[in-house]
């Protein structure tokens, strides 16, 4: 009997056994297949690009960088205050041309780059064929407040002809181009993508993601016989195809390519398997030249699991030798309507001009300004409240009382006789003050200061000087240089960069002055600051609330984020990578026009503006030419502010000319707006603004379009003379109104010199329903 017992126990043990043993493997399995879920539905940001994107077991998550303290903060105390009644003038004051011909010297001494940016090994990628900007051209009627002119009708349309190969350079992992092995190597290039299409994908891993040059994301389905499909727009040649896969360094991917004509009839052409070495392109060459409109991935699987994961897609070829037939896109032009107009109480009223991409126009308004008074780097700012409006500029301040349709004069040089440049204001509505910076020339010893002036009526003012050695008095025979005001709630940013007297950068500086005490008019005001030695040229946001972000390039493929809080004394700072560009430092910019002469003279690659918007910071800079881009451009790069993970580069481009000295803001109530130059080729130096549109498709195909929808402000008649432009313009919430934005700008019109600069007063927001077309946009 005990024998039997012993027997029956055994088998039950054995029994319990293989149970557990296959509930284990069970387990395992699901496991497996859960974390390659989750490791598919997350998109954090990875702190370097070039290395591997393993899963954190059990999260399914990317390990981000945890921002870095900077506890180095100085502080300071300014004073005292001086209050002073600047005189409105009916007439401008004329700059001698004595005068004129000093502050020219002084405004070309204090613009100053950095040292050249760090080039990082990554590789460049080309623009997307969909993502050129075309702008909508509404009527060119002059309304008697405006001076602006057509140009040649080149310069405001882009024909999408899908024959163009941009020549973007595709590197392999190894950091070289990559050949393929038939007879036209030297002809092979990459081919431009006008829609990519998925027959499935896993939450928000879409097939977009494949083809926005960004190795944080990609695109994700699961299941054997998963596809993503190009298409090119029309037919081309192939040389090969270029695939960076998720994971690709931890497996092997079975797949095989396929080409069409037609959408539906498809010819396999390629069946391989990845190497399972790299998370960078791998190069397929074609074994034999296939010409397709449709270029289709299959994937079968891998060696881990059933999961189709693809980080990027580049195609190789070149355009069909036999006459293509093309549809180009025309501009398309928006019926005229009537004049703006604006409440005794200052809103705005919705008779303006529309166009098609949802932009209202509510003012274009010359800013009347004497000739003896202008720079061709006119560098305009402004600020408002309601219908008065403080606009400054290289080398004038004017004022109005009824929206921009007359003009007052300020002279900046009455209480500040070493006035030289780079002006800068805003207003804060929460305090009800407007905040005026003016830059000195420096002296003998190598010094300036700024004034720092605070007004309620842009009239009366109350003014602080600030010298390097208020800050730190070693900062001897050193000159501040490129400001730049932000608001939070409870503060005011100032950023600036400072050099010695050889140039030479020595450091970028951030300062934060309570909004309240400059509001108070204290006779003595305290500040807070941080230095930086090893960037150049800090960047803030515009659009913050009780934070304040800004940041610096450390590469052309690296930024550094800094963000600090209002009620915090430290700051932090984040470095994020992103797609490489070309910088500046590499290649020169470049915007010759009709005349030759170039207006990129002086262009580089700061960081020009910042903003923050919906869960999201973003800053944008120029880049240079190559790489697939045939004029300098815009390029941007959008974090998102939880964990600071890269989101994307929404870059501004076109074939026919440059775009340049782009500012962005956000309205009050969150949507983006932009304001920036354009020209180049056909098209003298003018002036566009623009939304951003971000919306994003459920839809299996995704058509790659541009983020911003442009239209053109001001168009100028002529080049200048000599390679100068810029050095900024400004866009601004409209303060009175949730929904708009107030803009600067400038053109030539009539001649070359700057005695033919013209000024513009913008406002501008997004179309509203007609229902409240007679309804002040409050």
């Amino acid at each position: 009997m005990k024998k039997q017992v012993s027997n029956y126990s055994s088998y039950n043990i054995v029994i319990s056994t293989l149970i557990l043993i296959g509930i284990l493997f069970i387990g395992l399995v699901v496991n497996i297949y859960n974390q390659e879920a989750a490791a598919q539905s997350f998109n954090l940001n990875l702190p370097n690009i070039k290395a591997d994107i393993p899963a954190v077991v059990g999260t399914g998550k990317i390990p981000i960088q945890i921002g870095n303290i900077i506890s180095t903060i100085q502080t300071g105390i300014l004073g005292p205050v001086q209050k002073i009644h600047l005189p409105i003038l009916n007439k401008p004051t004329i700059l001698s041309d004595a005068k004129r011909l000093v502050i020219e010297k002084a405004e070309e001494r204090t613009h100053l780059n950095g040292p050249p940016l760090q080039r990082s090994n990554q590789p460049i990628f080309g623009p997307l064929s969909q993502t050129q900007v075309r702008m909508t051209i509404p009527n060119q009627t002059s309304n008697g407040n405006s001076t602006s002119s057509n140009s040649n009708s080149n310069s405001t349309s882009s024909n999408s002809n899908s024959n163009n190969v941009y020549h973007g350079q595709v590197l392999n992992n190894q950091g070289s181009s990559g050949l393929t092995n038939n007879n036209n190597n030297n002809r092979c290039q990459s081919l431009p993508i006008n829609a990519i299409t998925e027959n499935g994908h896993y939450g928000i891993n879409i097939a977009k993601n494949a083809v926005d040059h960004n190795y944080a994301t990609y695109w994700s389905n699961f299941g054997r016989g998963s596809w993503i499909q190009a298409d090119l727009g029309n037919e081309k040649v192939l040389c090969s195809i270029d695939i960076a896969w998720y994971r690709g360094n931890l497996r092997h991917n079975n797949f095989e390519i396929s080409v069409s004509n037609n959408g539906s009839t498809f010819t396999n052409v390629l069946a391989d398997e990845s190497s399972g070495t790299t998370t960078y392109f791998e190069r397929h060459a074609l074994p034999q030249i296939s010409t397709a409109r449709y270029v289709r991935i299959t994937v079968n699987g891998n060696s881990e699991n059933n999961w189709a994961s693809i980080t990027e897609i580049n195609l190789n070829g070149y355009s069909v030798d036999k006459p293509v037939t093309t549809t180009p896109i025309t501009s398309q032009v928006a019926p005229q309507q009537p004049q703006s107009t604006t409440t005794p109480q200052g809103g705005l009223r919705s008779q303006f001009s529309t166009s098609s991409i949802g932009l209202q126009v509510f003012a274009n308004k010359s800013v009347t300004v004497p000739r003896t008074s202008l720079s061709v780097a006119n560098e305009p700012s402004l600020a408002n409240k309601d219908n008065l409006i403080f606009y400054t500029g290289n080398w004038y301040d004017v004022r109005s009382l009824d929206g921009g349709s007359t003009w007052t004069y300020i002279d900046p040089f009455r209480d500040m006789h070493d006035f030289c440049c780079d002006q800068d204001v805003v207003y804060d509505p929460n305090h009800q003050i407007f905040i005026w910076y003016r830059l000195g020339t420096f002296d003998t010893n190598g010094e300036n200061h700024f004034r720092l002036g605070v007004s309620t009526d842009t009239s009366n003012w109350l003014f602080y000087n600030v010298s390097p050695t208020n800050f730190n008095s070693t900062w001897t025979h050193q000159f501040w240089d490129y400001p730049q005001l932000a608001l939070t709630s409870g503060h005011l940013y100032i950023t600036s960069n400072m050099f010695d007297q050889s140039g030479k950068l020595l450091r970028t500086i951030v300062s934060r002055w309570s909004l309240q005490d400059l509001a108070n008019g204290q006779s003595s005001v305290s500040f807070s600051y941080y230095s930086d030695k090893s960037v150049f040229n800090f960047t803030p946001v515009q659009g913050a609330t009780d934070t304040m972000y800004w940041a610096a390039h450390l590469s052309n493929s690296r930024m550094r984020i800094y963000q600090w809080s209002d009620m915090q004394a430290a700051i932090n700072s984040y470095d994020r990578d992103i797609p490489a560009w070309t910088s500046s430092s590499d290649v020169s910019m470049s915007c010759k026009g009709q005349d030759s002469n170039d207006w990129c003279g002086r262009a580089d690659s700061r960081i020009l503006g910042g903003w923050i918007s919906q869960g999201s910071v973003g800053f944008i800079w120029m880049a240079s030419a190559g790489n697939g881009f045939p004029w300098p451009y815009l390029n941007a790069a959008t974090f998102k502010l939880s964990g600071m993970a890269y989101l994307g580069s929404p870059y501004l481009w076109s074939q026919d000319h440059a775009w340049t000295y782009g500012f962005v803001s956000p309205n009050n109530k969150g949507d983006l707006g932009i304001v920036a130059f354009f020209g180049g080729g056909n098209t003298n130096p003018s002036i566009a603004i623009g939304i951003s549109e971000n919306s994003s498709s459920n839809n299996n195909t995704t058509q790659l379009q541009s983020t911003w929808k442009m239209q053109p402000a001001m168009h100028g008649t002529n080049g200048p003379s000599h390679n100068d432009w810029g050095d900024f313009v400004r866009i601004r919430p409209y303060s009175g109104s949730n929904l708009s934005w107030i803009a600067s700008g400038y053109t030539l019109q009539g001649g070359s010199t700057e005695d033919f600069i013209q000024p513009v007063y913008l406002v501008f927001g997004p179309q509203i329903n007609a229902t409240n077309m007679n309804s002040s946009v409050q």
